[in-house]
């Protein structure tokens, strides 16, 4: 009888083991696709909790994730493309428009006159993937006011998740939801450097 549990368990390690290599193997082949074009990628590695830029396989610049809250069945490893940004206020470029001459006829000209900031950034946005992934970025909260936006935001993760979910499978598409915290300026940091049409991976052991 000892002898049996003995082999339960060693083969129960062993197929562990052996899942843990095989979707380590998966993530790195992933990877090495997108780290043979010349684009910059990013990895939300939720083992490590850690948003990651990289080119070619180096690693640029390392985010935090300081919560992480998941919808849906997500595979172990999946790579997709950018599709949409979403943000309740997205960044604006300042215009003036110059006053016209009395003896000019033409139309005025519209002149955008100061680049867009880190600060302009928006801090919470929503990633539209082209594999059905929706991304949702937001900062942790910080004090009175940041509490409440917190528990508004996830009242309505609430709501809004089944809705997309029963939507999604009457229209037979792929549908899952991830949910970060970073700090407010790693969020407004990452909607900067994640332009639409670039790729990332999703690694969720």
């Amino acid at each position: 009888m000892k002898k049996l549990i003995l082999i339960t368990l060693i083969i129960a390690l062993c197929s562990c083991a052996f899942a843990g290599l095989f979707e380590e193997n998966q993530f790195l082949e992933a990877e090495l696709n997108l780290a043979k074009k010349p684009n910059i990628y990013f990895v939300f590695d939720l083992e490590k909790k850690m948003v990651e830029i990289k080119v070619r396989g180096t690693t640029l610049r390392e985010f935090p994730i300081e919560g992480v809250r998941l919808w849906g069945s997500p595979p172990v490893v999946s790579y997709s493309k950018l599709i949409k940004k979403t943000a309740l206020l997205k960044p604006k470029r300042k215009e003036i428009k110059p006053k016209k001459e009395k003896d000019s006829d033409e139309e005025q000209d519209t002149f955008q006159i100061e680049a867009l900031e880190l600060k302009d950034m928006p801090s919470s946005y929503k990633l539209l993937f082209d594999n059905g992934m929706r991304l949702l970025v937001s900062p942790k909260p910080e004090g009175f006011f940041g509490w409440i936006a917190h528990a508004l935001r996830t009242t309505l993760w609430y709501v809004v998740r089944p809705l997309e979910s029963a939507i999604n499978m009457l229209l037979k598409r792929p549908f899952y939801a991830l949910r970060i915290e970073v700090s407010k300026d790693d969020a407004r940091r990452i909607y900067w450097a994640f332009p639409e049409g670039n790729e990332a991976i999703l690694y969720n052991p």
